[in-house]
């Protein structure tokens, strides 16, 4: 006898139920109620669950519950109206292992009516642990990557510093600039310590601690770090000094630094060159807002700035990697971000972060010093 759609050579007569024990996929048969008819002994070995375990129960015994309802439910409104379907979910075998598998699903009908979907299952655990683990050193690269480009900030600082004692030494400036000169070098390389920490943490796979983190003192910091980018520069600042969120200090004030500078990049050479830095409180969270008075970032540019380096400057003068700083950062604190440019009009960054309003004789609780890192030097 010939099953329908199965087509065979005339000396050919082992039955089907012969071959189900060599293959190497795991089989189900389960019916429209989702109650399991058959399994072969591939599934059997994928699960750890015995026949007898599977058979006249509801698939649902294999669900690990990370995948999502709605891919389940797509899966019974397709094979309902006799379409196949096919997706990778996770599933639990029976010692509460979790499993890759890519799954295919063949509705079965009988007299026009689908009575039976058969599952084909391939166990893909090793391929998607591959793939998560290249997945993370892609990451750890891009981040890497970010502090490379971050090392600039701490360095400019630095090298402003020294060129200050220098001029001090040789009586070319006032000798109490010394001071400031020896507060900015200490700045710059408090910033570095801070940057190579954190390599360091991801190369170990070391996770940072939160802290409820006082906004103004990101913002004093950052602006101490940027300052000579935006020298010559017309800053205007609305801040309330008194917000607070709980994330990684170190990425409010990467972030934050990253946005000065590209704004200080965005107005160089032109007429009006003015950057506005806002902190304000509003519908209950901190919203931190940095505009300039540039060019403006093309919608196409816009569209990609968070995903992959791209940048509008010109050749040799910036990566694109900043905005990925800037994206992966706000993202890893519960962050959102909205952008508003338009050309010749200029760019607005504006981030969203959960947060509060601190009552004013409770500052001092939520200083860099209250949670073990360096003090930084006021402006």
């Amino acid at each position: 006898m010939c099953t329908p759609g199965f087509y065979r050579h005339h000396a050919f007569d082992i039955p089907l139920e012969s071959i189900a024990p060599y293959l190497v996929d795991g089989v189900l048969v389960a019916d429209m109620n989702g109650i399991i008819q058959a399994v072969n002994e591939a599934t059997v070995r994928m699960t750890g669950y015995a026949p007898g375990e599977l058979l006249g129960k509801h698939v649902r015994i294999l669900k690990s519950g990370l995948t999502p309802d709605i891919v389940y439910g797509n899966l019974w409104q397709k094979t309902s109206r006799n379409l196949p379907w096919r997706a990778q979910i996770i599933n639990r075998r029976k010692n509460g292992e979790l499993y890759d598998i890519d799954l295919v699903i063949s509705p079965v009908t009988e007299e026009d009516e689908v009575r039976w979907v058969v599952g084909l299952q391939r166990d893909i655990s090793a391929q998607k642990e591959l793939e998560r683990a290249n997945t993370g050193l892609t990451m750890v690269g891009a981040l890497s990557a970010g502090i490379l480009h971050d090392l600039k900030n701490p360095l400019t600082l630095i090298k402003a510093g020294l060129e200050m004692g220098f001029s001090a030494a040789a009586g070319q400036i006032p000798p109490d600039k010394v001071n400031k000169a020896l507060e900015i070098i200490r700045s710059g390389t408090g910033a570095l310590e801070r940057l190579t920490g954190e390599a360091g943490k991801m190369l170990r796979r070391e996770t940072t601690d939160t802290h409820e983190t006082l906004w103004i003192e990101v913002i004093q910091s950052a602006l101490m770090m940027t300052r000579y980018q935006l020298a010559g520069i017309t800053v205007e600042t609305d801040i309330d000094e008194c917000l607070v969120s709980r994330g990684h200090y170190f990425d409010f004030e990467r972030v934050l630094i990253n946005l000065l500078a590209n704004a200080a990049d965005a107005v160089q050479g032109l007429p009006e060159r003015r950057v506005t830095l806002r902190c304000r409180y509003i519908n209950n969270e901190v919203t931190l807002e940095v505009c300039d008075t540039g060019r403006g970032i093309p919608p196409e540019v816009q569209e990609r700035m968070f995903a992959m380096p791209v940048t509008i400057k010109a050749v040799g003068k910036g990566t694109g990697i900043g905005l990925l700083v800037i994206g992966e950062l706000t993202k890893r604190n519960r962050g959102r971000i909205k952008v508003e440019s338009a050309p010749e009009r200029g760019t607005c960054f504006t981030l969203f972060f959960p947060g509060f309003r601190a009552k004013e004789d409770e500052l001092a609780d939520y200083t860099v010093q209250s949670v073990s890192e360096p003090r930084i030097a006021s402006t």
